[in-house]
């Protein structure tokens, strides 16, 4: 079964049996979890009703999904769309924002901004931590979906329906907000060393 693509599944679950819907919950459930991990920081419990949510209604619009799209970014839209909708009960409920950096996302984020003259060589992931959690959601949202999910500006632009160009002032906006905070950020850690 793991040879069928995507779409043969979506096609096989709306005209042949609808439990091979499994395996498309099998193939995106531990990235869709990373997702509104990345994207809410909210506690197991929660996030697995977002988790089911997002599935429930996948199945129920599977009729309209359009095979223009990678099935891929048109499961994300419906992750993004369900954590908009659900937006004021993830604040009520939000921890402090934590995201999981691992070495290879650090490498690409580091090695931008510092093509881009972030001035302090001490560079460390919780920086960069510290600095997501400063900016505004639609920048913190592009970064997530570009460094973390690893989307093309044309996947961003088909979760966020947005145009790809307005993907690409999103971001270009989004990494100069982060090289400020990580700025100000290294800054600030570099004043505190020095009394």
């Amino acid at each position: 079964m793991n040879e069928l693509n995507d779409n043969q599944i979506v096609q096989k679950t709306l005209y042949e049996n609808k439990e091979f819907f499994a395996l498309l919950v099998e193939r995106y459930e531990k990235k869709i979890i990373r997702y509104i991990r990345r994207m809410t920081s909210l506690s197991d419990n929660d996030l697995d009703d977002v988790l089911q949510e997002i599935f429930i209604k996948t199945y129920q619009n599977l009729h309209d999904y359009d095979k223009q799209l990678a099935f891929s970014s048109w499961i994300y839209r419906i992750a993004h769309n369900t954590i908009i909708d659900n937006y004021r009960k993830f604040k009520a409920k939000k921890r402090d924002f934590k995201l999981d950096i691992d070495d290879e996302v650090f490498k690409t984020i580091k090695g931008d901004s510092e093509n881009q003259k972030v001035t302090e060589n001490n560079f460390h992931k919780e920086y960069i931590q510290k600095a997501l959690a400063q900016l505004k959601d639609k920048y913190r949202e592009v970064i997530i979906l570009y460094y973390f999910e690893q989307k093309s500006y044309r996947e961003i632009s088909d979760i966020l329906k947005k145009p790809e160009n307005t993907i690409a002032t999103l971001l270009s906006r989004a990494k100069k907000q982060l090289r400020s905070e990580i700025n100000k950020i290294t800054h600030n850690t570099y004043e505190h060393h020095k009394r």
